[in-house]
């Protein structure tokens, strides 16, 4: 993984620890773009990134589903 990835995703990380449950699903496209676009490049996506877009992923599904907003 390159350098400038690394410091994208270690930002990223700290971003999600640090939002509210609500906070983090807005975050969940800027993660699906950075996913997107490692891909598009050709490049394996790192499984820390996998896996933080796969959890956003489910929590935006979740709150799709849940009768009560954030």
């Amino acid at each position: 993984m390159d350098h400038e990835i690394e410091r994208q995703l270690r930002l990223l990380e700290e971003r999600i620890n640090l939002a509210s449950a609500c906070d983090r699903l807005s975050l969940y496209p800027e993660v699906q773009k950075m996913v997107d676009g490692i891909s598009a490049c050709g490049r394996k996506v790192p499984m820390r990134l996998a896996r933080i877009n796969a959890r956003l992923a489910d929590e935006v599904f979740d709150d799709r589903i849940d009768n009560m907003p954030c």
